[in-house]
């Protein structure tokens, strides 16, 4: 940079420099190597919050089997309770 008459007065200037004097190959493989880091990220990041849904649905499901299990216990205990969800019970003739 010296030698073509140039100064480096701020840092940027200072690390065009530097880039510069590095050389293609190099430079290419960074820039890949960023994109891939970049793909990569979006990966885990989408990964993530697919594994986040399925836990809200799993929680939601066990809560659910919870209920019908207190149902059916209550169910064969004798203590029929008579909501929305329990239909009338049949008469035997």
């Amino acid at each position: 940079m010296q030698s073509a008459g140039e100064t480096a007065d701020t840092r940027l200037a200072a690390l065009r420099s530097e880039a510069r004097s590095l050389g293609y190959p190099f430079l290419y493989l960074l820039g890949g190597s960023l994109v891939l880091f970049g793909l990569l990220g979006a990966a885990v990041f989408w990964l993530l919050r697919q594994v986040r849904r399925e836990e809200h649905e799993i929680s939601a499901l066990e809560e659910r089997l919870q209920q019908d299990e207190i149902r059916i216990r209550a169910y064969r205990n004798g203590n029929i309770r008579r909501d929305s969800r329990t239909p009338p019970p049949r008469k035997i003739v």
